[in-house]
């Protein structure tokens, strides 16, 4: 009995420090969204903005990286990878709340079409 309330107690621990940890890695990646954001807003196209989501990452690519290059050498805890910064800002703009608020005002929805 005294050693399974031992178990739960080291259990309890660990998962406290875990979510720290998921905590504290997560801030390191809050100046990138806003960079996404800021980007998304400023090089929306006039014409009533990207088709695709993947089209405004695209659009966005280049200028991301100079910055996520520029905040690596900042921030040793930032280990966002650079080969899959698209796959990561498209993720972002489904599971960010901010992020997919730039999104979803700079992005066409097609008539018929669920926000998804």
């Amino acid at each position: 009995n005294q050693l399974i309330d031992d178990e739960k107690i080291i259990s309890e621990g660990r998962r406290q420090s875990a979510k720290k940890g998921g905590k504290a890695k997560a801030e390191h990646y809050i100046p990138v969204k806003k960079e996404v954001i800021r980007l998304l807003l400023k090089n929306v196209p006039s014409d009533g903005g990207w088709q695709k989501r993947i089209v405004a990452a695209r659009a966005i690519e280049q200028e991301l990286m100079k910055f996520v290059t520029e905040m690596k050498h900042q921030n040793s805890g930032l280990d966002l990878n650079v080969d899959e910064l698209i796959q990561t800002v498209v993720r972002w703009g489904r599971e960010d709340s901010e992020v997919r608020a730039a999104y979803e005002a700079t992005v066409r929805v097609k008539v018929g079409k669920k926000l998804a």
